[in-house]
Order: structure tokens, then sequence, then C-alpha cells
């Protein structure tokens, strides 16, 4: 045998430690051999997996309706409601759960919206497997404008709760009526005959806390006579009326807005009017005249208002043939046409006349129309009258 010296012995097992260590590196590093995939077990993979497994498999808890797997099955999803007046009740819609597997023990159901709600259910304590229970919910709205509601229904299957949206429309339950109304053209100052407006209610609840008022873009030209007023509340399909006038204080179109609110929203009707310096009375629709004929008639230009007001030469327009014409002054009898008498200056409560003749050119049973224009003293915007004839 062959001693080794000491330094021979040192140096011999750091090579030997050395050769073991890279051994057991390369071990560590690929315990597999070449092209095997690292070892991912641990407690973060596994959470990892677990929330892949969750996101797969779970519906929110809030909604499970018809969710794979499910034993009941909810038809329809989303109802929509047809429009419906206020205080009225629409028809039914009905929802239907389909049990398919074991018997079915109801729980609550709930709507989260009182314009909604159940008008009658076979959707109560144990409902047998492989049948069917419906839900018939009405909607019944108590003020105007779009209405959204959830039905949420629990019961004994993994899949509750399961859930059905619905949506409607309140509509208006009453009426005014004409929704516009013209007065006749007026004298500024002077007060028109008095005009009816109904209000009416069309649903089967009482219309209550009932006001009224008018605005728009002349609202102190036109007035609501108080004792015509409807009372503060309207019994269901009945009706009531207010009376408004219109007294112009300019001349001129103006117009206004009579607003009508109570329990079941607004009501809003139209009014027009035209203001002037004199007021027009009296027809120019001359009816039947024959062949080679002549038939006068006139009008009365009344000045009712405060001011003077002069009247300008009278013209006709629109006229499809000769057949009309402005008769001339005369001092009569019988007087035609004083308002021609050349500048006529009207105080208040003077009236003079305009007079048109009618004499037909054209063939039997034809119809002729036109319009006499009178000017007061601006001279721009003529008050008209309508003329029309046949031979």
């Amino acid at each position: 045998m062959v001693r080794m010296k000491g330094a021979a012995r040192v140096l011999l097992f750091m090579v030997l430690a050395c050769s073991a260590g890279g051994a057991r590196a390369q071990s560590q590093q690929n315990p597999r051999g070449t092209g095997a995939r690292p070892n991912q077990t641990g407690p973060e993979s596994d959470q990892q997996a677990a929330r892949e497994q969750d996101q797969n498999w779970r519906k929110p808890e809030e909604d499970k309706t018809n969710s794979p797997g499910a034993g009941v099955h909810v038809a329809p999803t989303a109802i929509t409601f047809p429009d419906t007046m206020v205080g009225n009740t629409g028809a039914p819609k009905t929802v239907t759960l389909t049990i398919d597997g074991a018997a079915l023990t109801m729980g609550a159901v709930i709507i989260n919206n009182g314009e909604f709600s159940v008008s009658s259910s076979t959707c109560g304590g144990t409902v047998a497997a492989n049948t069917n229970c419906a839900i018939e919910i009405q909607f019944k709205p108590r003020q105007m404008g779009d209405q959204k509601g959830l039905l949420t229904i629990t019961d004994s299957d993994k899949s509750s709760s399961q859930m059905v949206t619905f949506v409607g429309k309140g509509t208006s339950p009453a009426s005014l009526s004409p929704s516009s109304t013209t007065f006749d053209t007026e004298v500024s100052g002077a007060t028109s005959p008095k005009k009816t407006i109904t209000l009416t209610n069309h649903s089967d609840s009482k219309l209550t806390g009932i006001s009224a008022g008018i605005g728009g873009t002349n609202p102190a030209d036109f007035a609501l006579i108080p004792e015509s007023e409807c009372a503060g509340s309207l019994e269901p399909h009945a009706n009531c009326t207010y009376m408004v006038t219109f007294t112009p204080s300019e001349r001129g179109a103006e117009t206004g807005e009579l607003s009508v609110t109570d329990s079941g929203g607004a009501q809003t009707a139209q009014l027009e009017g035209t203001g002037t310096g004199m007021k027009i009375s009296g027809s120019l629709a001359f009816g039947i005249v024959a062949n080679h004929g002549t038939k006068i008639l006139s009008v009365t230009v009344t000045n009712g208002g405060a001011m003077p007001v002069a009247i300008g030469s009278p013209s006709i327009s629109g006229a499809s043939d000769a057949s009309f014409g402005i008769v001339a002054y005369s001092a009569g009898p019988p007087i035609y046409s004083s308002c021609t008498n050349e500048v006529v200056m009207l105080n208040k409560g003077q009236a003079c006349t305009i007079s048109v003749r009618f004499t037909p050119v054209a063939g039997s049973g034809t119809v002729s129309k036109a319009t006499l224009n009178i000017y007061e003293s601006d001279g721009e915007t003529p008050i008209t009258v309508a003329i029309s004839g046949t031979n």
C-alpha cells in the first residue's frame, strides 16, 4: 500500500467534494431529466386553481335564474307591460315556473316596485316534481313615466333566487278638450266671449289635488273665470269644465296655455287669439248667384279700442277670376263702402262698412273664392275676411 502524505490527502478530499456538489445541484434543477416541467405544487397554485373552478361553475348569488343544472326554470325572464293610464290596472302577465327536478318548496316572492304586484299565484307551499306553477303580475301605475321592477323568487332549488325584470309606462289619466282653442279677433282692451275647455278623467281612480293656471307667452291676456274652475277632485270617468276669455292688450297674434295639475300628472291646452284696433262683423258668403246676376254684401268695421283707428284702402286677393270686386262708396240709400270714403278715422265705438259685389262670370256650378284684406293704422298686417260664391 502506498501511503499518501498529508497534503496529498487534503487535495483528494477537495476534488471529491466538488464533484459530489455539482451532481447534487444538477439533480435539483432537473429532477425528472431533460425536458421535464418544473414542479408547481404549493399553497399559491392551489388557491389559483380554486378561483378558476369557482368562476367556471358559480353564478352571482343574487341571480341564478335558469343556471346550468337548475331544477326549476322560469319563463319569461323579462316582461314589458303596455302603456297604462295612471290609476288603471293593465292586463296581467304570467311568469311560469317549470319544476324539472325534485319537488319544490316555495319561499318568498318579492317585487321591489309597488307599481307592480302579484295578482294571483299557484306557486305556494310545495310544488310537485315535473309540474309547473304560475305567478300573475299586474301593472297599476300611480305616476306618469317609465317604471321598472324586479321580481325575486326564493325556493328550495339550488338555483334560488330566480329573477324576472319588468318595465312599464304610466300615462296621463286625464285630458283637456279641445287641446287648442282659437279666439275670434278682438279689439285691444275688449274681452271676448267665453270659450269652454273640458277636463275628463278617463281612469278608474279618482283624480285629486286639481289646480289650474294660465301660462305661455301672453298669460295676462287670457283669464280663467273663477266660478268655472274644476273643484279639487274628479270622480272616475267624470268631467268638469273651465271657461276662458281673451282680452288682448296689443295688436297681433297672442298665445297662452291652460295648465291643469292633479294626482295623475299635468294636462295642457293651447290658447290663441289676435288683438286688433278694430273688429269685423258680417259675412261675405254669397251662396248661389245666377249668371249675369249681381249680389252685394257688406261687413262692418268697428273700433272697440280706446285709441282712434285709421282705415286704409281695402283690397281683394286670391280671386281665381273677376267675379268679386269692392263696391265704390255710395252715400245711399243704401250706404255702400263708407270705409272707402277717402281716409276714414274711427274713434272708440264708431263703425263703417266695406261692401263687396259678386257677379259670376263662369259656367254653372263653379265655386269662386277670394279674401278681403282690411288695413288699419299701421298698414302692415291686414285683418282678413273670407269671400265665397257659387254660380
